[in-house]
């Protein structure tokens, strides 16, 4: 083997001697060997908790909303840890943050607001369109529509809230009140916390 502590090539070693047999006695500091770290386990993200509330309205034979009141919501399906308290037709929110808010209803029929007055609605005054939309603290945020006749209006909504409490209803923005189908539930509205 050769290197700089081969005797063959030089008596006097200039070089730290590994522990070769061929080079003159040396002290030798050994290389201090440390265990290596372990690496700590990471930390474990906890599951996103989803927070959530689902509330229908049933009235068994239909009913009418009128022009610019909520959808009296009456069944409480689920609350899971939202932080919202539910009254008919009214989910207050308690906690700051943004939702989605999503809602269906299924209407009949439009009826002219003349009709509520007692008089009798002509074809020219009854609404093309079927339309309702979340509003919160009495404003509104966003809406749906569809043409009037039996079928079923859906919508969603992101809405962000800052100050707390707050009030979120689905209200009937058609311009005239709107009787709902005669079907085991007319409307739904389901509000989950994404933030």
């Amino acid at each position: 083997m050769f290197g700089c502590c081969n005797r063959l090539f030089s008596s006097s070693c200039g070089c730290q001697c590994k522990g070769c047999s061929s080079c003159p006695s040396q002290n030798v500091t050994p290389t201090p060997v440390f265990p290596p770290i372990q690496p700590s386990p990471p930390t474990p993200v906890p599951a996103p908790q989803l927070r959530g509330l689902q509330a229908t309205f049933t009235a068994g034979s239909g009913g009418t909303v009128a022009d610019g009141f909520p959808i009296p919501f009456n069944n409480l399906i689920s609350n899971n840890a939202l932080g919202a308290s539910f009254v008919t037709g009214s989910i207050t929110l308690t906690r700051p943050g943004t939702y989605l808010v999503n809602w269906w209803v299924a209407p009949e029929i439009a009826v002219a607001a003349v009709e509520s007055e007692g008089q009798s609605a002509t074809a020219g005054q009854v609404t093309d369109e079927i339309s309702f939309a979340a509003s919160l603290n009495g404003q509104i945020i966003s809406g749906s529509c569809a043409p009037v006749g039996t079928g079923q209006v859906n919508g969603f909504a992101l809405v962000t809230v800052t100050s707390t409490p707050a009030t979120l209803q689905i209200v009937n923005d058609s311009g005239s009140n709107v009787v709902l189908a005669e079907v085991s539930a007319q409307a739904g509205v389901s509000v989950t916390q994404l933030a």
